[in-house]
C-alpha cells in the first residue's frame, strides 16, 4: 500500500473516531466501516465499530464485530463488558452473566462488570446473586448509584423491604436530586400501606423531572387505590408512555367520547381476562352513543361475552380489523365517562351464561342435596407478575371442610389444580377437567351457593354475573378493590376479605370460616 494511503486511512480513523465522540453515530459507523475495508483486523476499530453499533441499538450487529474483535484480543475486558451489555439488551441472559464473569477474571475490580453481572442474574430471576454483586459493585465503587438504585430494587424482590429502604434513603444522601429513587421509593412504602408518604415521594420525583412517565403511572394506581378516580384516570393513560406496555398501533383516531351515530368504534382487550370481564360492562353506554361496536378478546370469553348488551360484533384477540372509525383499549372507558365510585356502572348481571350451557353441569349437583354449595379457586395466572401475593395454596380452604353441610367444587384451572392430588379423599370435587372455557365455569356457578377465590378472572366473572362472591385479597391489593373496605362497588354481590398483615392467609381464612358458618346457620335456620 502507498504511503499516501496509509495517510488517507489513518486520517479516516481519526475522522471516524472524532465523529464517535461528537455523537455522529451514523457518520461513524460509515467511517468504521471504511477503514476496516483495508484494515479488517484491526483490534481497536473493530471495538470502537461494536460500541457504535450497541449505541446505535444493532445488536446482532455489534455482537458479530465484537466476536471478531475477541478471535484479536481474547483477553479483552473491555470487549466481554461491552458484548455483555447487548446481549442483555436482546435478552440473553445467560450468555450476558458469562460474558461478565469472563470480564471480571481478567479484571477482579472491575466495579461496572459486577454492576451488570447482577443485572444479567436479576434477569433470569437470580435475585440472591444480583445483590451479592450489586454490593461487590458499590465495594468497589461506593459512588456508583446505578449499583445503589438495583441493589434497593433487588432487596425489594426478596422481601428485606426495611434494607431496601435503606439503600434508596442512602442513596438520596448521595444524590438528593435522583428522580428514579423517589419513584422506587414510593413503589416500595407504598407496599407497606404508607400511602401519603408515597404519594408524597411520587410528588418528588414529578418535581425532578415533570414527563416521569413511571412516576406519574404509579401515582395514578395510587390515587385509584384510594378512590381518587378524578385525578387517577387522568395519570393512568400514561401507561402507554410505558416500554413494558404494548400498545397496538392503528391509523385511526382514538375515542374520546364523541358521538357514533353512523360510525364503527374498535374495543380491544388490553390486559388480562379478569380487566376485559371488569370493564366490558361499558359496551352498553357505547352503544348509546349510537354507531355499531366491535369488541375483540381473547378467545376463551369469546362464548361469555356473547351476551353482553350492545356488542354488534364479537371477535377474537388475533383477528384483524380494518374497517372502523375509532378505537379504544376497554381500560380507557372509565376515563371516557369520568367514572367515580358513585356512578361506577354496575347494572349487575352484565353477563349471562350462553342459553346451550345453562344445564351442561345440572347432572354434578345431586337435586337432593341441599348441603351449602362452595366453589372454590386458589390460584391465579402465574406469569402475573403479582401472583405470588395475590395466589396462596389449597390447604388454607381444608379447614372449610371441618364445616357441617358444606359442598365444596374446585374451579381451579391450570397447574394449580394438580394440588388436589394431595387430597384423593374426594372431599373435595375436582371440576378441571370438564371447565374448558368461561362459559363453562359460568354455567357451574349457577348451580353454586358461593364463590371463594383469590383475586384471579374467576372473581370477576362471578361478580358479572350477580354470584355471591367473596373475594381474599393480599395486604396490598390490586387498586380495584380499593382500600378499608369488605364490599366492591364494581361488584355488589361480591365480599372482601383482606390481609390485615403481608402474607397473612391464615388470618383470612380465620374470617371466611368464621363467616360461613354464619351463612350456614342462618340457612339452615329458614
Amino acid at each position: 500500500m502507498e504511503i499516501s494511503d496509509k495517510v488517507n486511512n489513518q486520517n479516516i480513523l481519526t475522522a471516524a473516531i472524532q465523529n464517535h465522540i461528537s455523537g455522529d453515530l451514523v457518520k461513524a459507523e460509515q467511517l468504521y466501516q471504511k477503514f476496516l475495508f483495508h484494515y479488517p483486523n484491526h483490534p481497536k476499530a473493530l471495538i470502537n465499530l461494536g460500541n457504535v453499533l450497541k449505541d446505535l441499538r444493532k445488536y446482532h450487529k455489534a455482537i458479530s464485530t465484537y466476536s471478531k474483535a475477541l478471535r484479536l484480543q481474547p483477553n479483552s475486558t473491555e470487549i466481554y463488558y461491552n458484548l455483555g451489555i447487548v446481549l442483555i439488551n436482546i435478552g440473553k441472559f445467560r450468555e450476558a452473566e458469562h460474558s461478565f464473569e469472563l470480564a471480571i477474571k481478567m479484571n477482579p475490580d472491575f466495579a461496572g462488570a459486577y454492576y451488570y453481572l447482577g443485572i444479567s442474574q436479576k434477569g433470569q430471576g437470580k435475585n440472591e446473586e444480583a445483590i451479592k454483586n450489586f454490593s461487590h459493585a458499590i465495594q468497589l465503587n461506593p459512588e456508583l448509584i446505578e449499583a445503589y438504585n438495583e441493589l434497593g430494587l433487588a432487596l425489594k424482590r426478596v422481601g428485606e423491604f426495611e434494607q431496601a429502604e435503606k439503600i434508596f434513603r442512602k442513596i438520596l444522601d448521595l444524590d438528593p436530586n435522583y428522580a428514579i429513587v423517589y419513584n422506587n421509593l414510593a413503589n416500595l412504602i407504598q407496599k407497606q400501606g404508607r400511602f401519603s408518604e408515597a404519594m408524597n415521594y411520587y410528588n418528588c420525583a414529578l418535581d425532578l423531572i415533570p414527563n416521569f412517565y413511571e412516576a406519574l403511572f404509579s401515582r395514578s394506581l395510587l390515587h385509584l387505590l384510594k378512590g381518587n378516580f378524578e385525578k387517577g384516570w387522568i395519570d393512568f393513560e400514561y401507561r402507554w408512555k410505558l416500554i413494558d406496555v404494548h400498545n397496538k398501533k392503528f391509523d385511526k383516531p382514538q375515542w374520546k367520547g364523541e358521538s357514533l351515530t353512523g360510525k364503527t368504534i374498535f374495543l380491544w382487550a388490553e390486559q388480562g381476562l379478569g380487566d376485559t370481564i371488569l370493564f366490558i360492562r361499558y359496551v352498553p353506554l357505547i352503544k348509546k352513543r349510537g354507531g355499531t361496536v366491535i369488541v375483540q378478546c381473547h378467545p376463551y370469553l369469546l362464548d361469555i361475552l356473547s351476551s353482553v348488551e350492545g356488542i354488534d360484533r364479537l371477535i377474537c384477540k388475533d383477528e384483524k380489523v380494518i374497517d372502523f372509525d375509532f378505537h379504544i383499549p376497554l381500560l380507557s372507558l372509565p376515563g371516557i365517562f369520568k367514572t367515580t365510585l358513585d356512578t361506577i356502572p354496575n347494572n349487575i348481571p352484565y353477563i349471562n351464561p350462553p342459553s346451550e350451557y345453562k344445564d351442561k353441569f345440572r347432572e354434578i349437583f345431586d337435586p337432593n342435596d341441599n348441603r351449602f354449595k362452595i366453589g372454590i379457586v386458589w390460584g391465579g395466572n402465574p406469569r402475573n407478575r403479582r401472583d405470588h401475593d395475590r395466589s396462596c395454596r389449597l390447604q388454607y380452604f381444608l379447614p372449610l371442610l371441618e364445616l357441617n353441610n358444606v359442598s365444596i367444587f374446585s374451579l381451579q384451572k391450570g397447574q394449580q389444580a394438580r394440588e388436589l392430588d394431595k387430597y384423593p379423599d374426594g372431599r373435595i370435587y375436582n371440576l378441571d377437567p370438564l371447565l374448558n372455557n368461561f362459559s363453562d365455569t359460568a354455567a357451574v356457578m349457577m348451580d353454586l351457593d358461593l364463590v371463594i377465590t383469590v383475586d384471579t378472572a374467576v372473581a370477576h366473572l362471578a361478580g358479572a354475573l350477580g354470584k355471591q362472591v367473596w373475594i381474599l385479597l393480599p395486604f396490598y391489593p390490586d387498586w380495584r378493590w380499593l382500600l378499608d373496605r369488605n364490599d366492591s362497588p364494581w361488584y355488589p354481590t361480591a365480599r372482601l376479605f383482606r390481609q390485615s398483615i403481608p402474607d397473612d392467609w391464615k388470618g383470612v381464612f380465620n374470617q371466611v370460616k368464621e363467616a360461613l358458618n354464619k351463612v350456614i346457620m342462618k340457612k339452615e335456620n329458614r
